[in-house]
């Protein structure tokens, strides 16, 4: 085949060339995120992540979060913040990680992420690098932010979540007004929230169905839930319905047509991805039993729970 000219042995193969991208041309057209786990507390804390938000156009740091862990429910609190604060980018670039992009190669076509599904629903475009070098503007941010930030921490004594996410704000006012870069065009192209403060309270919801059974119960987040006997529930019998959790552990259950619903509060509960504490002690015959307002059980989920 060589002989042929049909294959290249490697050491006679050109190199391919990688040309750096271009900059966006205004503020707001595009913004690099990432999380950055590092010892940020230099061990008067638990290592924790650094959610990183920067323009692509500026290399301004447009956003900054501590949080335990580099989750889809971080990234909405985190993204909540930012479009409150700024408005709603043109599109965000983002690694390939899970929170961004389905990991399973027969739905990744097809499929969406919890933050996909909420960047699609607020009209933003996400866009997956293929390597972390074509997002460099935000992996050297992270760098640079290992350094200084850990260091600025240190001189204030920080040891903790909060008190850090506290001192950002100046951080990043400093950090922008020494580093920070002027836009080819200086037209911000971040556009204004017109959705409600409802509205955005379900879009950063874990959205997901769920089909009723005949005794009015469904199962999430580690336990079953069972809807009382009302005229509003009985409409979502065998129907597939939209179940929407926010960070509160706050269930909005309804129809996807739209229509009849119900909710769940419980201030006492976990937040996202965590099983719902037990709110009673009990045995199997006796299952943790708990009413909501709108008249919704809760019980422990396990195989054998079921009405005493």
């Amino acid at each position: 085949m060589t002989a042929d000219g049909l294959w290249i042995p490697q050491a006679r193969r050109q190199p391919r060339v990688y040309q750096p991208r271009q900059r966006r041309d205004c503020p707001g057209k595009l913004i690099q995120i990432d999380g950055s786990h590092h010892d940020w507390f230099e061990g008067r804390a638990p290592k924790c992540c650094l959610l990183v938000y920067i323009d692509d156009a500026t290399s301004r740091l447009m956003h900054l979060r501590f949080c335990q862990s580099e989750s889809a429910f971080d990234y909405m609190v985190a993204t909540r913040d930012y479009i409150d604060k700024h408005g709603k980018p043109v599109a965000f670039y983002s690694d390939k990680h899970t929170v961004f992009r389905v990991s399973q190669a027969e739905t990744r076509r097809t499929g969406v992420t919890q933050f996909g599904r909420a960047l699609h629903d607020l009209n933003i475009e996400l866009i997956c690098a293929n390597s972390s070098q074509a997002k460099g503007r935000v992996e050297r941010a992270n760098l640079t932010l290992q350094d200084r930030l850990v260091k600025e921490m240190r001189l204030e004594n920080i040891s903790g979540i909060d008190n850090a996410n506290a001192l950002l704000e100046t951080f990043i006012s400093d950090f922008n007004r020494r580093f920070g870069r002027p836009a080819t065009y200086p037209k911000n192209l971040h556009r204004p929230v017109s959705e409600t403060r409802a509205e955005l309270d379900n879009i950063f919801a874990w959205q997901t169905l769920r089909t009723l059974s005949t005794s009015l119960r469904f199962s999430t987040i580690k336990c079953f839930i069972w809807l009382s006997l009302r005229k509003k529930t009985r409409a979502l019998l065998a129907k597939k319905s939209s179940l929407s959790i926010t960070r509160m552990a706050r269930l909005h259950f309804a129809t996807v047509p739209g229509g009849a619903d119900a909710e769940y509060k419980s201030p006492q509960h976990a937040a996202f991805g965590e099983a719902v504490p037990p709110q009673l002690g009990g045995q199997v015959r006796g299952a943790e039993r708990v009413h909501g307002p709108s008249g919704i059980c809760v019980f422990s989920h396990q195989s054998h729970c079921f009405f005493p």
